[in-house]
């Protein structure tokens, strides 16, 4: 087998049997036979814009203190507050 393959006229056979079936290779999965793409999925329908939630409008809160006293406003329920005498604050 050796010796068939040293020949050059053999080697120049070999090279054109290759070519040929790269290029059959080639033809086949230009033509989409061999190798075909994977199909896309199907576009989604346009979504309809969601408006945003209306904002509840805010209570204004003035808060104000003597001399020497603390002063606070709360703008949430669940806020506690802990002054230091004692006095609890919850909202």
């Amino acid at each position: 087998m050796w010796a068939w393959l040293k020949r050059a006229d053999n080697q120049k056979t070999l090279r054109f049997v290759g070519a040929a079936i790269v290029a059959a290779i080639g033809v086949l999965v230009t033509i989409g036979v061999i190798h075909k793409p994977e199909e896309a999925a199907p576009k989604a329908p346009p979504v309809a814009e969601a408006k945003a939630p209306e904002t509840a409008p805010v209570v204004l809160q003035n808060a104000s203190a003597g001399n020497n006293g603390t002063a606070f406003t709360i703008n949430a329920p669940g806020n506690n507050v802990q002054i230091e005498n004692g006095h609890q604050v919850t909202h």
